[in-house]
């Protein structure tokens, strides 16, 4: 999917579509094989100019996990994210 279609998605069933939840759509989008922590995260947008609080990336992060956009792995000490490549996100 691209951006645009996880934005759709979003927008279809009742978020908010802001500037931070496109940035970190689009920053998963552009790195499909990318498996990042959120301060990894935060530190690659902070290399960009973006700038967005851990407590928003990390929401949004558990957000995107829980409608099927992302992946999740966790170890002892961290939790990873990934983009889930599918043709759509999982509808509950």
């Amino acid at each position: 999917m691209s951006t645009d279609e996880y934005l759709l998605f979003l927008k279809q069933n009742g978020y908010h579509i802001t500037n931070q939840r496109r940035v970190l759509i689009s920053f998963f989008c552009d790195r499909q094989d990318a498996e990042l922590s959120a301060q990894q995260v935060i530190d690659h947008l902070k290399n960009t100019n973006k700038r967005i609080s851990f407590d928003t990336v990390y929401k949004n992060l558990s957000l995107f996990v829980e409608l099927g956009f992302l992946n999740c792995r966790e170890d002892e000490t961290t939790k990873t994210f990934s983009l889930n490549i599918v043709d759509s996100p999982v509808y509950y």
